[in-house]
Formats: structure tokens, sequence, C-alpha cells
């Protein structure tokens, strides 16, 4: 008996995943122009549609993190990317790892991101 695999979305191709990369590097810069440009009481046009990007940006990589199954590569993007750890030092709190299966973590939590964000998009 051959067993399929059901797909119902199409996964995130290298450059979804290194866009996604890019947003998850720029996660917390994104976070502290948001919290800047809320202490605005009316923003200018072009402020607010650089708020809107920027929120709408940071939501869907909260909400796709927050939907990694893997606790081991949730933990792993949340120090790196949203607590903003630099890898080594993500690397030495896992100490008894490899720091190849450590960015094993990271890569597949990024992808996980960029599968859920295309997911978000369609």
């Amino acid at each position: 008996m051959i067993a399929l695999q059901l797909n119902f979305f199409d996964e995130a191709n290298e450059d979804e995943k290194k866009q996604t990369k890019s947003l998850l590097i720029r996660y917390r810069r994104h976070k502290n122009i948001i919290a800047e440009l809320e202490k605005i009481e009316e923003l200018a046009p072009k402020q607010e549609r650089a708020y809107n990007a920027y929120l709408n940006a940071t939501l869907d990589v909260e909400r796709a993190v927050r939907l990694i199954i893997d606790q081991d590569i949730k933990r792993a993007i949340q120090m790196r990317f949203i607590d903003g750890i630099r890898r080594k030092d993500v690397v030495v709190h896992y100490r008894f790892l490899d720091p190849s299966t450590v960015d094993r973590r990271i890569n597949r939590g990024i992808e996980s991101i960029a599968n859920t964000i295309k997911v978000f998009e369609s």
C-alpha cells in the first residue's frame, strides 16, 4: 500500500523563506517603530501606512510562531528572533546540543513560519 501525503496548501519556496527570515530579523525593530508610532496622537498618512504595514507583519509573525507545534523549535525561534538573543547565545543555551542541531531547529522554525504566513496570505 502506498501512503499518500495530503498537502492542503502550497509550501513556501526558497524566496519566501528568505523573506520570512528577513522579517524575523527585523521583528524587534518593527515592534519598536509600532510602539513609537502609537505615542503619536494623529498620524500622517505615510506614518499610518507604515504603522499598518509593520503591525500586520508583526501580528503575522507572532501568530505563526504561536502555531509552531514542536516546542523545541518554537523556543529556539522565540529566543533567537522574538527575544532578540544572539545566535551564539542561543547555541550556548542549548549547550548539550551540537550547534548544527540548533541551526536546524531555527531553520525548521523559519520554514514553518513561512508556510503559515503563506496560508495567511491566501
